[in-house]
């Protein structure tokens, strides 16, 4: 009877130590979870930070183009060319 005393509580020590060691896996998991969802927001803002910038300096830049246009006293043709052109070495 005391060797299995003794089996049943060698076994519900090491049943413990599994059980510690699986709580470590978990909180590391959640913790590599949470950092990841917190990378994932950061890239969503600075994604989004990055349109609106895009859509500001798009506007920003038509703005001074056509500005500079009606001093120039130049057509709207040549004002689309100029903005395209400028256009697409912004992008």
């Amino acid at each position: 009877m005391r060797i299995s005393i003794e089996k049943l509580a060698t076994t519900i020590m090491k049943l413990a130590h599994m059980s510690k060691e699986a709580d470590k896996i978990v909180k590391s998991a959640r913790e590599w979870e949470s950092k990841t969802l917190n990378n994932e927001v950061e890239i969503e803002e600075l994604d989004k930070q990055m349109r609106e910038a895009r859509r500001i300096g798009k506007y920003s830049l038509k703005g001074t183009v056509s500005r500079e246009l009606k001093k120039e006293g130049q057509s709207q043709e040549s004002y689309e060319n100029v903005f395209l052109s400028q256009r697409s070495t912004l992008s």
